[in-house]
């Protein structure tokens, strides 16, 4: 669901556009807006495209995507910018704003959407077009649905170890945890650095060029690599947890854990640093 007010959708003379629009905006969708923040989502402004400019942050004052939006109703072509937007998202996970921000993208990238936002002559008509816009109903959307989970039963295994993968966000995180692991006995762990989802698809895919500056606080992971002896896993698997201060936070990481049928170059009862 996206929050769109209809005090926050409005239709200026282009001159009249405020010099700061971003934060004029920004304050009107959330009370709480700090001014770091507003001096953030002021370097947080994107262009589109196709007359369109977009400023967007995380934000702990909302908790769901909101949506303001300037429209001028005197430009008429669309090399000049008749729309400016702000989005605000949930402060804490990246998923949401990465999946929101892409089926805004898809949306604004629509000839047919962007002809109904640029035909709609008051606050309403445009309220209207922005709302169809990022409906679930949209047709945008209907790609990014996401299947049922279907659980599958537990299968039983006879496997001497197990493959840890830890993936988390932050390098304190895995300090600490290898130092657990020396508390601990883990005597092996290979710590690897990889791109997130939101950079690559930013770096290769321009639909999502614009938004590469949205990503930079979550582009890049810590994956930690260890094989253990079976018995262990329960064990390391709440070393992590610890480590990544309960991984409770969303997009704090995750963790777990692959049979290892075979293997060669294991001490008995210790892990195999990679």
């Amino acid at each position: 669901m996206t929050r769109i007010r209809p005090d926050t959708v409005r239709i200026v003379e282009a001159e009249h556009l405020p010099g700061r629009w971003a934060t004029a905006m920004a304050e009107a969708l959330s009370a709480s807006m700090t001014a770091p923040e507003c001096e953030l989502l002021e370097d947080r402004v994107v262009s589109l495209g196709h007359g369109v400019q977009l400023a967007h942050l995380r934000h702990h004052g909302v908790d769901q995507p909101t949506l303001g939006a300037w429209k001028a109703q005197n430009v008429g072509s669309e090399d000049e910018t008749w729309l400016w937007l702000v989005v605000l998202i949930p402060a804490g996970d990246p998923s949401l704003h990465l999946g929101w921000m892409a089926h805004l993208a898809a949306g604004l990238h629509d000839e047919k959407c962007r002809a109904d936002l640029r035909e709609a002559t008051d606050p309403e008509l445009l309220l209207k077009s922005l709302d169809t816009m990022v409906s679930d109903q949209s047709p945008h959307h209907h790609h990014s649905k996401r299947l049922p989970v279907v659980e599958q039963p537990a299968v039983g295994t006879t496997a001497e170890h197990r493959l840890i993968v830890a993936i988390l966000k932050e390098v304190e995180f895995v300090d600490h945890l290898l130092a657990l692991f020396v508390d601990h006995d883990v005597r092996g762990a290979t710590v690897l650095e990889a791109r997130g989802m939101a950079e690559h698809l930013a770096a290769h895919m321009s639909l999502f060029a614009g938004f590469r500056s949205a990503f930079k606080a979550v582009g890049h992971s810590q994956v930690l690599l260890t094989v253990v002896p079976a018995d262990r896993t329960a064990e390391v698997l709440d070393l992590i947890r610890i480590a990544a201060g309960g991984m409770t936070a969303p997009g704090s990481g995750i963790a777990f854990a692959l049979d290892v049928p075979a293997a060669i170059g294991l001490d008995k009862g210790h892990s195999l640093e990679l």
